[in-house]
């Protein structure tokens, strides 16, 4: 019998054993638990072209430590991948997300690895923390950064709240949000006195002073 049961694109039920399995191309969708309760799945590539991940696609594969998603992928339905606790590695659209830093993400955004899969695929529901790791590992990820582009100002309030510098210098680097931090610079120098997150302010106070300008010299001395 071939592992994989695929009709009209749809992987209805995978029916091997487990390992490292790499989905084949041509597949669309993953259908209702088709790998369910499969705990000798070591590891699943999902190919370019699959969209959705239907419910229950991978709930219960207790020796899943490693899924590769691609950036085709729209929709993770619920609980796609729950259940999976072993899970050690994700790589989503090119971000290599290890162990350490999903650990880290699970205990900052109190939610679990299926959760921030889905929050990288579908972002209404994202957490902030999640989406600026995402762009801490792949700057260049352009959907990841759409959405912090249409996000800006509340993003930037969330890296004062937590006084995160360093994600804030890496994204004054990058230059991919210079149009937006322009429009809202000044209320973010504001807010970073108000929170008493003197390395962001300082940091905010001199990109202004580089990139924009200062109207009044005497702005500068809010230092």
């Amino acid at each position: 019998m071939d592992e994989f049961e695929i009709v009209d694109g749809v992987l209805e039920k995978f029916h091997g054993e487990g390992g490292d399995v790499v989905i084949p191309a041509g597949v669309k969708k993953i259908g209702f638990s088709a790998f369910e309760c499969c705990p000798g799945l070591t590891s699943v590539v999902i190919p370019e072209g699959v969209t959705e991940i239907g419910k229950n696609a991978f709930r219960s594969c207790t020796g899943l430590v490693s899924v590769t998603i691609p950036e085709s992928l729209e929709t993770i339905t619920l609980g796609a991948f729950r259940g999976c606790d072993a899970l050690a590695t994700v790589t989503i659209r090119g971000i290599l997300l290890e162990h350490a830093t999903l650990d880290l993400l699970q205990r900052k955004c109190l939610i679990g690895i299926p959760q921030i899969i889905s929050q990288l695929v579908d972002y209404r529901a994202a957490r902030y923390g999640v989406v600026w790791t995402a762009f801490w590992h792949c700057p260049e990820d352009e959907r990841n950064n759409a959405f912090i582009r249409a996000n800006f100002e509340k993003m930037l309030c969330y890296l004062i709240d937590v006084k995160d510098a360093l994600t804030l210098e890496e994204a004054l680097r990058c230059g991919a949000f210079d149009k937006e931090l322009k429009e809202c610079i000044d209320r973010g120098i504001e807010y970073a006195i108000a929170k008493g997150a003197t390395d962001i302010q300082l940091l905010l106070m001199n990109y202004k002073h580089d990139k924009i300008g200062f109207t009044d010299p005497t702005e500068r001395m809010k230092l």
